[in-house]
């Protein structure tokens, strides 16, 4: 009977140990099914990265010959599984011809001397469609030291290749608009009995509309004109072109100046687009009458400086050049008596912003002239400009600056 009652204890206490061990494989059961889960959310997190990303990674079997790719590989070379060799072989098939010796070099190299590399290649997808991958790898060796396999990856940088292509083309129409710009304005400033006249246009990045000239029409009469494109870049500079070229062309035709600019109104409507127009001050200085007759189209209103007196405003002014076919501008002709100051200038001076957004301003820039009316046309210039570069701060330019000054001598 006792020895019944040990047995019955035995087999209760086999039960319990049996049930414990089937509760453990069950646990662990559940946590390799959660492991799996979470590499299965890995992998597929990590094809996404890859997708966005445009990347993907390769790994090479050399012994077997056999290439392993990524989803994101797949992705990017366009093909399926089924539809590639994986083999060293088929993988250089889907290289572009030009890049296939450089592949082809690079990976023997890194073979050779068992270092990692990195290349620039171009691909063919299956779709005809030209790629470029920024690719790069290791090679694992055995304890020997004997290559056995290569993992690396690859991203696609078509996009920004393509990028990096139209910024390089967008420097370049920068500096072909700034050469335009500077050749096309005057390489001095007129030399004239009884006047000290000076002009300065410092283009801004990317910049190349404002515009200014000077042209002699005769022994007593100089033409002197101040402009400003809208636009910037290559396009406002080869509309400037046009503009110096037709403000010259009237100035043949047309002695008035606001007969000047109503002919070169109709040519630049007539060759520009609807978007494109022009502010331009045109005006005549006669110095035999000492007198300044001008027309205005758009432009900054200029200020002529007497002493013991305000600034007095050239208020007389119409539309910018471009905008109408047919426009009609009134002329004014103002004295310049001995001493008088006339400044000509282009919005980028007043509206010079810093970093807070506050701009230089139409009464600082009067002040600055107020203060040094002694100092020389050119010397004056200097000034304005120092005072509107202080003011940018660490903001950068952001248009043109041009100015002309007009000083009749005591």
């Amino acid at each position: 009977m006792k020895g019944q009652q040990k047995t019955k204890e035995q087999l209760i206490k086999e039960l319990k140990d049996l049930q414990k061990q089937l509760a453990d494989l069950k646990k662990v059961k559940n946590q390799h099914k959660r492991a799996e889960e979470e590499v299965r959310t890995t992998q597929k997190m990590l094809s996404e990265a890859e997708r966005l990303a445009n990347a993907g990674s390769f790994q090479w079997d050399i012994a077997a010959n056999k290439v392993t790719w990524s989803d994101g590989l797949y992705h990017i070379y366009g093909l399926k599984p089924q539809e590639f060799g994986a083999s060293f072989e088929a993988f250089l098939n889907q290289v572009h011809p030009d890049s296939r010796e450089i592949v082809r070099q690079t990976i023997e190299t890194a073979y050779r001397d068992c270092k990692p590399f990195q290349m620039e290649e171009r691909i063919v997808r299956s779709d005809g469609e030209i790629r470029v991958l920024f690719s790069k790898g290791e090679i694992i060796t055995n304890e020997q030291g004997t290559p056995v396999r290569m993992v690396g990856s690859c991203q696609d940088v078509t996009e920004r290749k393509k990028a990096e292509g139209a910024r390089i083309q967008s420097l370049e129409e920068a500096r072909t608009a700034r050469n335009i710009q500077v050749n096309l304005l005057p390489k001095s400033n007129p030399e004239i009995d009884g006047y000290d006249i000076a002009g300065m246009s410092i283009p801004a990045l990317n910049v190349g509309g404002d515009y200014y000239d000077f042209i002699h029409l005769d022994d007593y009469r100089l033409a002197i004109g101040l402009g400003d494109v809208s636009g910037k870049g290559l396009a406002a500079s080869l509309v400037m072109s046009n503009l110096q070229a037709t403000i010259r062309g009237q100035t043949f035709f047309e002695a008035n100046a606001n007969g000047c600019l109503e002919g070169a109104n109709k040519l630049l409507f007539r060759s520009t687009d609807s978007r494109t127009f022009v502010s331009l001050f045109y005006g005549i200085l006669d110095t035999q009458k000492n007198t300044l007759c001008y027309a205005n189209a758009g432009h900054d209103i200029p200020l002529i400086f007497s002493a013991g007196r305000k600034p007095i405003p050239l208020k007389t002014r119409g539309i910018a050049l471009g905008l109408k076919e047919n426009v009609s501008y009134v002329k004014e002709e103002r004295p310049i008596h001995p001493n008088d100051l006339v400044l000509i200038y282009s919005d980028g001076i007043s509206e010079a912003m810093n970093e807070r957004k506050e701009e230089f301003g139409d009464e600082k820039l009067q002040e600055i002239v107020q203060r040094n009316r002694g100092d020389s046309a050119r010397e004056l210039i200097d000034k304005i400009i120092a005072a509107a570069n202080l003011h940018f701060g660490d903001a950068s330019q952001n248009d043109d600056m041009t100015i002309i000054i007009i000083k009749r001598k005591p």
